[in-house]
C-alpha cells in the first residue's frame, strides 16, 4: 500500500509540473493536493501500530503516536485544501 502511494506522488508531483508549465492552475492545484494525499496517507501507514517505524518512533505508546499523526496529516490536509480554494 505504502509503495502504491508513493506512486500516486510521484506521478501528481510530476503532472503538477506539466501542469503549471501549460498554465493549467487548476489541474495543476489539483495534482498538488493529490501529491499531499499521497505523502500523508505514506506516512500514516507507515506510522500504524506494530510496524517497525511505528515501535521505533512511538515504543510505547505507538496507538496514541498513530492517532496523533492521523490527526495532524488530517488537519494538513484540510488546511491545504481550503488555501488552494481561497486563491482561486
Amino acid at each position: 500500500m505504502i509503495h502504491g502511494l508513493s506512486l500516486l506522488t510521484l506521478y501528481s508531483f510530476i503532472g503538477a509540473v506539466l501542469q503549471a508549465h501549460a498554465g493549467k492552475i487548476d489541474a495543476h492545484k489539483s495534482h498538488i493536493l493529490g501529491a499531499m494525499g499521497g505523502l500523508v496517507g505514506s506516512v500514516v501507514f507507515t506510522v500504524l501500530p506494530d510496524r517497525m517505524m511505528s515501535q521505533i518512533l512511538f515504543s510505547s505508546f505507538e496507538l496514541a503516536g498513530f492517532v496523533a499523526i492521523l490527526t495532524l496529516g488530517i488537519v494538513a490536509l484540510v488546511i491545504w485544501r481550503n488555501r488552494l480554494r481561497q486563491t482561486i
